[in-house]
């Protein structure tokens, strides 16, 4: 399973069980944090080219407050980068970005720059650490050239005890005490879930399902989607209501 560009970062300790949840279980703490705008360079021993994340971007964000850097992961439309809506926005919210520079090293070699032409918060992201919404979408002034890996998305059911691999250009280290390792090289790693938050709204055949994060009760909540008219773009509000675009 590969997971790439949506982490904010978090301390986490050590969960006994899966938990489904809103906010972290006592004595935890999460943050959405971007870090100032640093060189991004592609370091060879921390990931190769040629072996599945050359798709991912080290993105340079301009916004009033300064020049910050995110991780984004092409989409497979090759033009849309998907990230989180934090990166993008002020602490309420609010879409808050005047450029992106999208930065990539193809597996042919070399490096790639993209520029971001438009830009797509979920709706009902409010700036939360926790949330559901906080994703994103850069569309780019032109499409990325062959070298440039493209990604579906992860429709699937988690649970605690996957792993999955983790790709960006953010700073690392271990969540006794967070990041040691300065920010700007394209690295990866393993983990494993401990803490599952929020709902699960999944697209899958066109359709769009809900069901809760262990899998349980999947109910299909939509009908008459098709590859020439299929449902898109699903949100759910804090009520449970269920949003989505067809055609």
């Amino acid at each position: 399973m590969l997971l790439i560009g949506l982490f904010a970062a978090a301390s986490l300790g050590v969960l006994p069980q899966l938990q489904s949840t809103s906010t972290l279980p006592a004595g935890l703490q999460a943050t959405n944090q971007i870090v100032g705008a640093v060189g991004i360079n592609d370091a060879l021993h921390a990931t190769p080219r040629g072996i599945g994340y050359d798709g991912v971007a080290g993105l340079l964000i301009t916004k009033s407050n300064g020049t910050f850097l995110c991780t984004g992961s092409m989409l497979w439309t090759g033009v849309d980068v998907l990230t989180a809506a934090h990166c993008l926005t002020d602490d309420a919210g609010h879409l808050d970005v005047s450029h992106v520079d999208a930065v990539f090293f193809p597996r042919s070699g070399g490096t790639a720059f993209l520029t971001g032409k438009s830009y797509r918060v979920e709706t009902g992201y409010d700036g939360s650490v926790i949330s559901d919404d906080d994703v994103a979408l850069i569309r780019l002034t032109s499409e990325a050239g062959t070298g440039i890996d493209r990604y579906n998305l992860f429709r699937d059911v988690l649970s605690s005890s996957d792993v999955y691999d983790v790709v960006g250009f953010g700073g690392a280290g271990v969540g006794a005490t967070g990041a040691t390792i300065p920010a700007g090289t394209r690295r990866h790693g393993f983990n494993t879930f401990d803490v599952l938050l929020g709902r699960s709204v999944l697209l899958s055949d066109f359709e769009v399902h809900v069901a809760k994060p262990d899998g349980g009760a999947a109910r299909t909540l939509t009908g008459g989607g098709g590859k020439d008219s299929p449902w898109r773009y699903p949100s759910q509000a804090d009520d449970g209501t269920v949003l989505a675009l067809h055609g």
